[in-house]
């Protein structure tokens, strides 16, 4: 079973009729990282984030580059709390 972590967005994106208000990321697999740096991710470098974040959620490239920047920060943090979190977690 993947795990998921849930976002609220500050700023909605509009898709059609309806809107996103909050976005469902999935913890990335060996798999989603392919043609990527695996440091690049966790040090927050948007390039690798915006390949990324598509393979991780329902977005697509372009909702992602038209997000509110504190969205995309949150965002960002999520994903790379995904690479350090077992670990902080059995250092407590």
């Amino acid at each position: 079973m993947s795990q998921k972590t849930l976002v609220q967005l500050v700023s909605p994106i509009k898709r059609g009729d309806s809107e996103i208000t909050e976005l469902s990321i999935t913890k990335p697999t060996a798999g989603h990282l392919r043609g990527l740096k695996t440091a690049n991710v966790v040090e927050l470098d948007f390039d690798s984030h915006k390949k990324l974040i598509p393979r991780l959620t329902d977005l697509t490239e372009a909702e992602f580059l038209s997000l509110d920047v504190e969205d995309v920060l949150t965002i960002q943090t999520e994903v790379a709390s995904f690479f350090v979190a077992s670990k902080l977690s059995q250092l407590g």
